[in-house]
């Protein structure tokens, strides 16, 4: 008996193979990923790390964020190294430059980025 193991190696996420739909959403479950992939997709260049704690921070401030560290760019800053670029570039939704700090769309960020605007479109 053989088994077709010929997409055997090839990841999930590979350049041919969209991400599955439960991992765009578990992506965009979080309101900081969001904003993070809003302004990093929305620039024309790599993005310092920097900026978009910045973003999130004055974002968070106005909306009145529950988050404990809302308003606070160096927390957030933490947050983003320690929980949201791991998942992001494993995924190859963003790439990160170590030398700039900074971070840029990768080959699966048309996929998430299109959905994002899909749920932003359907948002009041």
């Amino acid at each position: 008996m053989s088994l077709d193991t010929s997409d055997a190696d090839e990841p999930t996420n590979s350049p041919d193979r969209p991400l599955p739909e439960s991992v765009v959403d578990e992506v965009l479950e979080s309101p900081r990923r969001r904003m993070l992939l809003t302004h990093v997709l929305a620039a024309e260049d790599p993005v310092p790390v920097v900026d978009i704690a910045r973003q999130i921070a004055l974002r968070e401030g106005n909306d009145g964020s529950e988050n404990a560290d809302a308003g606070d760019p160096e927390a957030i800053k933490g947050t983003i190294y320690d929980d949201h670029l791991p998942k992001l570039t494993a995924l190859r939704v963003v790439e990160f430059d170590s030398l700039l700090a900074a971070v840029s769309p990768a080959e699966n960020a048309l996929q998430v980025g299109d959905r994002l605007d899909a749920q932003n479109e359907d948002s009041p």
